[in-house]
């Protein structure tokens, strides 16, 4: 079993960046994938201890919340290797990011981005990848035929 990192998630429950941080180093011996999703705490929501629905509003793209991206992002650099041969040896093709990031709106049991807001979502990883140095592949259109056999 392996663990999912979500600093957007952390950060909804009114975790500063350095706060979200500390957390990702928690799980970093157990991490298996990240979600890449942010967060904007909203200073005019009175925090009582429990994430409502009225927060869940707040997902922004990765390179503009409070999730501290670039600080995990950063030591992750470090990690990936060993993180991918982990995941190798326990069958998954590696260690992955999976952009999650509920720009259109979130909730207690999912939200939604639409096609657009996962252009934005995903322009913005890719410039804090660019930003803390990590090379990526984005898939092409080759690449899903040739998984399909075409």
């Amino acid at each position: 079993m392996v663990l999912i990192f979500d600093g957007g998630n952390v950060a909804a429950q009114n975790k500063n960046p350095v706060q979200c941080y500390n957390e990702y180093l928690d799980t970093r011996p157990y991490l298996g994938w990240m979600h890449v999703k942010d967060y904007r705490i909203d200073t005019s929501l009175n925090w009582t201890g429990v994430v409502n629905e009225e927060r869940l509003k707040n997902f922004v793209p990765c390179n503009v919340g409070d999730a501290g991206h670039e600080l995990v992002l950063r030591d992750l650099k470090d990690q990936i290797p060993k993180l991918d041969r982990k995941m190798k040896k326990l069958g998954a093709p590696g260690f992955f990011l999976e952009v999650e990031p509920h720009l259109k709106g979130g909730g207690q049991f999912g939200g939604f981005s639409g096609p657009d807001g996962l252009g934005v979502a995903v322009r913005a990883l890719c410039s804090v990848l660019d930003y803390v140095g990590i090379g990526y592949d984005l898939r092409s259109f080759a690449d899903i035929q040739a998984a399909r056999g075409f």
